[in-house]
């Protein structure tokens, strides 16, 4: 398949090739094509979202610990939380799978 592109359309493509998390240029243009979206995320803030995830899910299995120590009165609710923390989990790795990662401004 050709194309014709000016200078900057091509610098621009190359750019956001350059900036994405793709194998090779052809995977880069079928996602481009199938997928018809390319998010841009801001790599710092989502590191920052994953820190503060792994933080939780961490808090809250040291007291799953403490709570179902002796008694599995709670385990149900410690299931259901954790199960929650899953979907966000899901949900970022979704993200992360389908963005193209740009440096932060402040960087």
């Amino acid at each position: 398949m050709k194309i014709r592109l000016t200078q900057q359309e091509y610098d621009y493509i190359m750019m956001k090739y350059e900036n994405s998390r793709c194998d090779n240029f052809s995977d880069f243009v079928r996602r481009c094509i199938f997928d018809g979206v390319i998010l841009q995320i801001d790599t710092n803030k989502l590191q920052d979202m994953y820190r503060k995830l792994n933080g939780i899910n961490n808090n809250v299995n040291q007291m799953k610990l403490r709570v179902t120590k002796n008694d599995d009165t709670y385990l149900k609710d410690f299931q259901e939380i954790e199960e929650q923390i899953y979907a966000i989990w899901r949900i970022d790795m979704f993200i992360r799978r389908i963005a193209v990662h740009v440096p932060s401004k402040e960087s």
